[in-house]
């Protein structure tokens, strides 16, 4: 995977373990920066922003926000600790999703329930986001019984100099060093 003039290559491969579910990537090591001295020593952190309607409980915020990290925490690789989430609630009249868009053939459609989770994100392998895409509307439909039909996922790449994460650093090419 190309990004920016740096070639990443995963080191861990994502696969099912005996009970089907996705197995964890090192924490250590997400890629392996070719052709560059800079080599990523685990996988940053995302940010993620939670779009929905407002009105639900705090308990339904808290394990919509929980089924979000835990599918990073398998997919990823991200740690437990590295948690940066912020919610979005909207009023109906400024919240519209079209109920059918993008599901044609497919059976279903939207409720007004949707939930728009749009993370920014140091490079992913296309794996890794698939398996993200796969992994969280499973858990948010155990979790919080939300229909998968309803799950919006964007993820927005960045590269590693776009993020200051206090004190006034490009912390994550600073970390590199």
């Amino acid at each position: 995977m190309r990004f920016g003039n740096i070639v990443l290559t995963p080191l861990t491969k994502m696969g099912a373990n005996a009970t089907g579910n996705t197995t964890k990537l090192d924490l250590r090591t997400c890629f392996q920066a070719s052709g560059n001295s800079n080599t990523l020593r685990r996988c940053k952190m995302p940010i993620v922003h939670i779009y929905l309607l407002e009105g639900k409980p705090q308990t339904y915020l808290k394990a919509l926000g929980d089924s979000i990290h835990q599918a990073l925490m398998e997919t990823w690789g991200i740690p437990e600790k590295d948690r940066f989430q912020m919610f979005h609630e909207k009023k109906a009249e400024n919240f519209k999703i079209d109920h059918f868009s993008y599901l044609e053939g497919e059976g279903v459609q939207r409720s007004d329930d949707v939930t728009v989770i749009q993370i920014t994100t140091s490079p992913r392998t296309i794996d890794m986001k698939r398996a993200f895409y796969k992994r969280l509307p499973e858990l948010l439909k155990d979790s919080i019984g939300l229909s998968p039909a309803n799950v919006f996922i964007n993820v927005v790449m960045t590269d590693e100099e776009d993020w200051s994460l206090g004190l006034g650093k490009m912390t994550l090419i600073e970390k590199l060093k």
